[in-house]
């Protein structure tokens, strides 16, 4: 908290304090709240080993790879004798267009335990810093109800802000999971907000937190460089790479859904895209390789869209755009896009598939973060058709695992497709069982979130980034 405050009261930033853009009002106001309210609101009797996790997005109205972090976490660190409670983003699911049947506050799925707020009347504050300031009321009478022992919080800054304000105001350690740079993913779809005051003001907000909280959590090395460049101290980070949701006993091809997705099923090579649909993913690349091919029995499955709503009344404008696309590219007759289904449904979609593609593109959110749905695809035993953008090229172990191709190009992608369309039996069985086995031996959610579980009630001590002499080098090696 010492940092917060001499933050504000260091006469060398009245003069940036003067200018008064949004990130300097945000941090003004969270730190003289912190200030002004100071031993005065202190939760005494906190519930030992209750977690406060405050996140974005949750299973309880959502199947994306931001939710399904979610829930592996919870259910790890539930397993690892905490008691987890996700606080979901107030106003969510509703402002995402869900259905008014959605009216449970309180859910529990599988064990892991869900609270909804919706805002007053339902009325969005009318800004960002109006939405940080309801939150933060919000979040501070939650945590009394609530009596949390610790507060972590989930990307990004528009809701680790007032959680980290109001875990200080009650005397709460405050700690943040770092899943991505939302800032950078908006240059994809937006070049123009590169060096933006938008874009600054969000960076210094996301500094102001890593450099604030107890301790981080993070994806892999990359982002490990890029919290140390935004003032976070490199001895507080420790590693939670994405993990698999499950590892399923699966067949080659479920003849079930191929069927129904498709007349002429038979001898076809069906590819599968399941996940979030944005523009740095990648669709129109792997749509225009699979039309390059010339082949109707190349076919494609697209089963997701933008809106994380599984049950939303908003018409999904990107979704339509690939649709678009597809029918441009004459692929009406090779391509299925099903939608967003829900959660226990994309377990079946990926069983109906013969090999799955992550075909993100060059752009720096991907050179940075780390997807979750190669995971999802070796624990279903899948082979996978990757870009090698940096975080994938090291996850399929620089095509150990997986067939890789060179990022943002439909030729060498068709070029994959090809050659793992030709590839042996064996040899496609010799990379799927050895990445199954990574997944078994590793990337469980049990077993990456051992530091979090080690380290969540203990924020006054330092820790090294991990326990791999390797990964000590590698971070060593990029300060």
């Amino acid at each position: 908290m010492l940092a917060a405050l001499f933050y504000v009261f260091d006469t060398s930033h009245v003069k940036k304090f003067s200018q008064m853009n949004k990130a300097h009002q945000m941090i003004e106001f969270a730190c003289k709240a912190i200030f002004e309210n100071n031993s005065l609101n202190k939760i005494n009797d906190p519930i030992k080993g209750r977690v406060a996790y405050v996140v974005s997005h949750g299973t309880s109205y959502a199947s994306n790879g931001y939710a399904i972090r979610t829930h592996g976490i919870a259910s790890a660190l539930n397993k690892h004798g905490f008691e987890t409670l996700c606080f979901v983003r107030p106003g969510r699911p509703w402002d995402f267009g869900a259905k008014k049947e959605f009216a449970e506050l309180y859910k529990t799925i599988e064990g892991v335990n869900y609270i909804h707020s919706p805002w007053d009347g339902f009325e969005i504050p009318k800004d960002v810093f109006a939405r940080i300031r309801v939150m933060t009321v919000k979040f501070e009478e939650l945590f009394k109800v609530y009596r949390p022992e610790v507060v972590l919080a989930a990307s990004n800054y528009e809701i680790a802000f007032p959680a980290y304000i109001a875990a200080r105001k009650l005397g709460l350690p405050f700690q943040y999971e770092v899943r991505g740079f939302w800032e950078i993913s908006r240059l994809s779809r937006d070049p123009n907000w590169d060096n933006s005051d938008g874009y600054h003001e969000q960076v210094e907000l996301e500094s102001f937190l890593v450099s604030n909280a107890d301790k981080l959590y993070t994806l892999n090395i990359s982002m490990v460089q890029e919290l140390v460049k935004r003032g976070a101290n490199r001895a507080s980070i420790s590693l939670v790479p994405n993990a698999a949701p499950s590892v399923s006993n699966v067949e080659s091809k479920s003849i079930k859904h191929r069927r129904e997705l498709f007349n002429d099923y038979e001898d076809t090579f069906l590819l599968g895209y399941v996940g979030a649909l944005t523009d740095y993913e990648g669709i129109d690349t792997l749509l225009q390789a699979i039309a390059s091919l010339k082949d109707e029995k190349v076919k494609l499955l697209v089963v997701g869209g933008n809106n994380p709503v599984n049950d939303s009344d908003k018409h999904d404008e990107v979704l339509e755009r690939f649709k678009e696309l597809a029918m441009e590219l004459g692929l009406q007759n090779q391509v299925v896009f099903t939608g967003r289904v829900s959660h226990e449904a994309v377990g079946d979609y990926i069983r109906a598939v013969d090999a799955c593609v992550v075909p993100r593109k060059p752009d720096l959110v991907c050179e940075l973060v780390s997807a979750l749905k190669p995971l999802e695809y070796m624990s279903f035993g899948k082979p996978i058709i990757a870009s090698n953008v940096a975080p994938q090229a090291e996850l399929l172990r620089h095509g150990k695992l997986g067939w890789l191709y060179e990022k943002g190009s439909v030729e060498s992608l068709a070029e994959t497709i090809i050659k793992l369309r030709n590839e042996s039996e064996s040899a496609v069985a010799e990379k799927v069982h050895a990445a199954r086995n990574l997944v078994d031996s590793e990337l469980t959610w049990e077993r990456v979130t051992k530091p979090m579980a080690e380290k969540l009630l203990n924020p006054g001590t330092t820790f090294p980034i991990d326990d791999d002499p390797k990964i000590k080098t590698k971070v060593a090696c990029i300060m």
